[in-house]
């Protein structure tokens, strides 16, 4: 089962953020390898929205260490201004995903958070200067996330 959900952060009626969620495994294609085939929450940034991320190593074998960028979580009262690390020409990011898989690299910031109130900065261009903002989220559980609330600053 996918669900999917948009929102228009700054008000001009376009949609800025996608947000995509597939719930369950899709057993119809268990050959074909993709992300798609397994749960996921996924995010798509547009028009120029950006959000907070956090930089997260695993191991990649015979000594050499990868990086994966994904979408930071935030607490309340984190300062936005503050954050120094930046999606700048990402457009996609999963919160947390789930491949089933022994090899898998990492589920994402957000896999194991239950019960959890956490924040996405957010901050997007307007006229050649920058306005910050979040948006909250209550993760339950993986199956049970809400985005509350999101503001922009004027």
């Amino acid at each position: 089962m996918k669900t999917s959900d948009s929102m228009d952060i700054n008000l001009d009626g376009n949609s800025d953020l996608s947000i995509k969620q597939r719930m369950y495994l899709d057993i119809i294609a268990p050959n074909n390898f993709t992300y798609d085939n397994y749960p996921y929450c996924l995010l798509e940034f547009k028009n120029g929205l950006e959000f907070s991320t956090k930089i997260e190593s695993y191991v990649q074998g015979q000594g050499s260490v990868g990086k994966i960028i994904g979408i930071d979580t935030l607490s309340y009262k984190n300062r936005i201004d503050n954050i120094s690390e930046w999606s700048c020409n990402i457009t996609k990011a999963v919160m947390w995903h789930d491949t089933n898989s022994t090899y898998r690299i990492t589920n994402g910031y957000w896999f194991y958070l239950t019960n959890a109130e956490k924040y996405i900065g957010i901050r997007m261009k307007i006229n050649s200067h920058y306005k910050f903002g979040w948006i909250k989220v209550n993760e339950f559980s993986r199956e049970n996330i809400s985005f509350v609330s999101y503001a922009l600053e004027k």
